[in-house]
């Protein structure tokens, strides 16, 4: 099964110009597995049989970042999270303030960006957005 999803990334990385490298494979296959934005720390856990340091795992991010394979995520918890976005849908996050729970929100602001578009004086196109909700989720409220 690994080696399959080794073969899917390093065929995505090929497909967007990127050299397939183990660091890359290894944070995309991670990013894909988590289904969620990992922090730097958690990615050094995820990964530390692959001997990659913090350095290396910058680099690839900020490699695959351009590529348009990872989104640099604000969740409020004063440091960046990353997810992986090629091959999924656009989505944005509600957060939990109280406990730091992240949940993906299906549905998008489409119509906000054309109405943002229109009153602004000296925009003529939006190339992306990001959008994330705080909140408390129902176990913190109790």
């Amino acid at each position: 099964m690994k080696q399959v999803q080794n073969e899917e990334m390093k065929a995505l990385l090929r497909s967007v110009g990127c050299k397939a490298t183990v660091s890359r494979v290894a944070l995309l296959s991670t990013l894909k597995q988590a289904r969620k934005p990992l922090n730097i720390l958690q990615l050094l856990h995820h990964l530390k049989g692959e001997k990659i340091d913090r350095a290396t795992i910058y680099r690839a991010l900020n490699d695959l970042g351009v590529a348009g394979l990872v989104a640099k995520i604000d969740i409020a918890h004063h440091h960046a999270h990353y997810e992986l976005i090629s091959g999924r849908h656009h989505h944005h996050h509600l957060v939990c303030e109280g406990c730091g729970a992240v949940e993906e929100v299906e549905e998008c602001i489409g119509s906000l960006e054309k109405k943002v578009l229109r009153g602004s004086k000296r925009f003529s196109y939006i190339a992306r957005h990001s959008l994330e909700f705080f909140g408390t989720c129902h176990a913190c409220a109790r």
